[in-house]
């Protein structure tokens, strides 16, 4: 019976005698990104080169609405930064955000994954075989195209991206404890 040997190959691979598996190179990867950092072509530019299954935000909901039987649009309102009002007696936003980590961590089972938006920072900091990276251009370039792509004057189109910061703040501070989505003690 022929033993299996292992031979140097690329960097990616592990080459045996008999066989050839190829093996990403890191596990995961996560990309939070400001708004207006051209997150689309990143995030199309990753999955070709690296050859991740691409996870949205919209994934996660869509799994965590299965798993808890909650309408999607109800655990879609825990990645905004406001909790209704009968949150208090309802607890609606943290039963949400827990369907949304148990739907994460059955995505985690696979290899090979890009999680895009605020979902990636379900990810417990504790697993370390993923590359977290931010995409984040300064205040003016955002809102510079923003006011480009939107099309409204750039007044607007600065408290547009405020908001949405505001927003990415509120996330990153109720799941991950930082008031500043961009810190960089959050990303690799």
């Amino acid at each position: 019976m022929p033993q299996n040997r292992i031979v140097r190959c690329k960097p990616y691979a592990i080459c045996h005698a008999n066989s050839i598996k190829k093996r990403p190179l890191m596990s995961m990867i996560t990309l939070f990104s400001g708004s207006y950092c051209n997150e689309q072509d990143v995030l199309r530019e990753l999955v070709d080169r690296a050859g991740c299954r691409l996870i949205r935000d919209e994934d996660v909901v869509s799994s965590a609405s299965s798993l808890s039987g909650l309408a999607a649009n109800k655990i879609q309102k825990a990645f905004s930064g406001k909790a209704s009002a009968f949150n208090t007696f309802t607890h609606e936003k943290e039963r949400s955000i827990t369907y949304l980590r148990l739907a994460m961590a059955e995505m985690l089972f696979s290899d090979g994954l890009l999680v895009a938006g605020f979902s990636g920072h379900l990810i417990p900091r504790k697993i370390s075989h993923v590359l977290r990276i931010c995409l984040v251009a300064d205040l003016k370039s955002r809102t510079a195209a923003a006011a480009l792509h939107v099309g409204m004057p750039a007044k607007e189109a600065a408290k547009l991206v405020r908001k949405q910061d505001e927003e990415a703040a509120l996330w990153v501070n109720t799941v991950a404890g930082s008031s500043d989505p961009w810190a960089t003690a959050l990303y690799d």
